[in-house]
């Protein structure tokens, strides 16, 4: 599914920023694989960016056809931000097999996947945040209480194309990041063919 999986073994909370930079420019898609026993600590901590986590079916083992449905839509989604904002550190995207998470933390109540959570910078560095939190958006850090906002993947998603689902999941993330991010449409040759003909 993601090309580079870096399994993270070190306290991600204690790396800086350009840290981070650096081991998401050794990936191929910008998606960082991380190891779940470490993901509390990825997830908590002073930090000034956000964190845009993926909650999946990673091997397919439980045959999560949705799973497979939202992979290109995020690949996408997430290749758009690495197309406009590949350096900034305002983002960074991982991507949880839930089957380890389960392994590591029986505590999560995950009832369905996929899962998008985002974590928004915490304050105690200075960065102001801005986008609307609901009350009621605590919930677990895979285990600990941490503050994060959920995209909801649509159950109309088997429905729409990958462009369609892949606008309204940047919609969504673009509002949350205040960016603007541009989804490269696929080119239908066949289309253009029928349209010189």
């Amino acid at each position: 599914m993601f090309a580079i999986f870096i399994w993270i073994t070190s306290c991600i909370a204690m790396l800086s920023k350009s840290e981070l930079l650096d081991i998401q420019q050794k990936t191929t898609d910008g998606v960082i694989g991380i190891n779940p026993s470490k993901f509390n600590e990825f997830c908590q901590g002073p930090r000034d960016y956000f964190i845009v986590a993926l909650l999946t079916d990673v091997e397919n083992e439980a045959g999560c056809r949705i799973c497979q449905q939202f992979a290109p839509v995020f690949e996408k989604v997430v290749g758009a931000y690495m197309d406009g904002y590949r350096n900034t550190g305002k983002a960074f995207f991982a991507v949880l097999d839930y089957s380890n998470i389960y392994q590591h933390h029986q505590d999560v109540s995950l009832s369905t996947v996929p899962q998008v959570w985002i974590y928004p910078p915490i304050n105690s560095v200075g960065y102001s945040t801005d986008y609307d939190s609901k009350s009621g958006d605590y919930s677990s850090c895979l285990g600990e209480t941490t503050e994060h906002l959920t995209y909801q993947v649509p159950e109309s998603l088997p429905t729409k194309s990958i462009q369609e689902n892949s606008l309204e999941f940047a919609q969504f993330l673009a509002e949350i990041l205040q960016i603007q991010l541009y989804l490269k449409s696929e080119f239908d040759m066949s289309h253009f063919i029928n349209a010189i003909r």
